[in-house]
């Protein structure tokens, strides 16, 4: 194997390598759409219509190590009014957590979100009082 080649090679394995050990940064992706294939919510938008179906994943990037985070539910931005908080839970050795409803009756950003208010909302999700993640999401009328 030529010199060219052998350093192509640990490149390649270097990268690999890399990719192994790195850590996706925490997010969330909303969406109304579910890829069972890849268990992965569709990150399609953060705007949805009252009644459209309302879909959450959360990557943390590494295992949780806990059995619950606290999501919440903000008013037009993180320091704005809490209109709720509550404890998920999790599996304490998985990386993400996804919520949506059944294929036969799915989530709503209504019934999710328990409000028909239309406007600019965070979803926050923290772990011991440390922000994990956080998403803008807006809401508007289904008669638009």
């Amino acid at each position: 194997m030529s010199k060219i080649g052998l350093w192509v090679s640990s490149v390649v394995a270097s990268m690999i390598m890399i990719g192994c050990l790195s850590e996706e940064p925490a997010h969330i992706e909303l969406g109304k759409d579910f890829n069972g294939y890849q268990n992965k919510v569709m990150d399609t938008t953060s705007a949805f219509k009252l009644n459209d179906p309302f879909m959450i994943q959360l990557y943390n990037g590494k295992e949780f190590g806990v059995d619950s985070v606290d999501m919440i539910l903000k008013e037009g931005s993180v320091s704005g009014a809490t209109l709720f908080e509550r404890k998920v839970r999790v599996k304490s050795n998985s990386r993400d957590l996804v919520i949506r409803g059944t294929q036969n009756d799915p989530l709503t950003a209504r019934g999710f979100l328990r409000t028909s208010k239309v406007g600019d909302y965070v979803l926050i999700f923290s772990l011991n009082g440390q922000m994990i993640a956080q998403k803008q999401l807006s809401l508007h009328n289904s008669k638009k």
